[in-house]
């Protein structure tokens, strides 16, 4: 049986990185850490609007379409298509090669863990007791006029973050990403799971290539452990 860590042990298990192995978890414990999510995790008044969904490893073609996706540098992006596979191809098998060394030359290989969780925003449901007022959705979006803003990212951000607490409780590794290029720029074909550039975050569900990421990231890695932000700089005791 697999140990699980205490509250504070998955606090401090949990970090964002780059690679994943490509070992799957078994499928069940995903499916018990996404039930897990729905039982516990808080929602404002209770209204889901976003929709989640799993792409596991039989996914492969279409999360590494989506990975050359995923390079911030606005000059790649616009190369030819069979350019930019190519190129993302070359980064599998040399991630260290020098073409590759600032981050916005890198792809977010988080996107091709075996399991990839993606969210999006959508009609929103309300499946508690306030249901029972309303006839119609078209009475609920006037009653929740502000559901159809960026308040919908709200719950998106602290479910995702409460499946990636649940996941390393498990001691499964995540893995957030947010970098997609918009659609309106990039000369890639339709994608699945792209759809259109209608992604608003996704989690990467695996074990992490530790090794690889030290190799690639050490020095990120590093950065982000030093640049954290002194208390004061961020929360203020009012007085």
């Amino acid at each position: 049986m697999t140990k699980k860590n205490s509250f504070l042990e998955t606090l401090q298990r949990r970090h964002n990185f780059r690679y994943f192995k490509k070992e799957a978890p078994d499928k069940n414990i995903i499916d018990k850490i996404l039930q897990m999510s729905i039982d516990h995790c808080p929602i404002k008044n209770d209204i889901w609007h976003f929709s989640v969904e799993v792409y596991g490893p039989e996914y492969q073609e279409e999360k590494n379409d989506l990975c050359i996706r995923t390079v911030c540098d606005s000059k790649v992006n616009k190369l030819p298509w069979e350019q930019q596979k190519g190129r993302y191809n070359h980064y599998l098998k040399n991630p260290q090669d020098e073409m590759f060394k600032t981050d916005d030359k890198k792809y977010n290989n988080q996107v091709i863990a075996p399991y990839l969780i993606v969210y999006r925003k959508k009609m929103w449901n309300h499946y508690g007791w306030e249901r029972r007022l309303f006839r119609s959705d078209e009475q609920m979006k006037s009653y929740y006029p502000g559901y159809h803003g960026d308040i919908s990212l709200i719950s998106m951000g602290i479910h995702a973050y409460c499946i990636s607490l649940l996941a390393n409780y498990h001691n499964i590794d995540s893995s957030f990403c947010r970098c997609f290029v918009n659609p309106k720029v990039h000369l890639g074909p339709n994608n699945k799971i792209y759809d259109d550039g209608h992604i608003e975050l996704t989690i990467g569900l695996g074990y992490e290539d530790k090794d690889l990421n030290n190799l690639i990231d050490s020095k990120k890695k590093q950065f982000r452990i030093e640049g954290k932000p002194n208390l004061d700089d961020v929360i203020k005791w009012q007085k």
